[in-house]
């Protein structure tokens, strides 16, 4: 997308309850490690992680494209937001991490060099 109007009409007609995110400069991207999309991670109210990204859906209707179940994440997820999940420290959380490889970060440099060209 070359900005967020652009995404607008997909939006709207999707009509989603929640806010919709347009990461147009990849700032999200780059800080969380996205790489794959379905990603889901969760960041707490003090912008904190405590779930790091996965590859997961977060609607049956996700899950039924790909051929998965989204039970076991959405269960997690509804535990999570009610305070009724334990979640793993902070340095557990980091271990699980994963961080850009030689390939991520040569592709992010291309597409920073690129969009500044451009």
């Amino acid at each position: 997308m070359d900005s967020a109007e652009a995404a607008r009409p997909w939006i709207e007609r999707a009509a989603p309850t929640h806010p919709s995110l347009i990461d147009d400069r990849q700032i999200f991207v780059d800080r969380y490690h996205v790489v794959n999309v379905p990603t889901v991670l969760w960041i707490d109210e003090r912008g904190q992680i405590v779930r790091p990204n996965d590859v997961a859906f977060t609607s049956e209707r996700g899950g039924e494209y790909a051929g998965v179940s989204t039970a076991a994440q959405m269960a997690a997820l509804r535990a999570w937001v009610r305070g009724t999940a334990a979640l793993p420290d902070a340095a557990t959380v980091r271990s699980q991490q994963q961080l850009p490889s030689v390939d991520d970060q040569q592709a992010r440099a291309h597409l920073a060099l690129g969009r500044w060209l451009h």
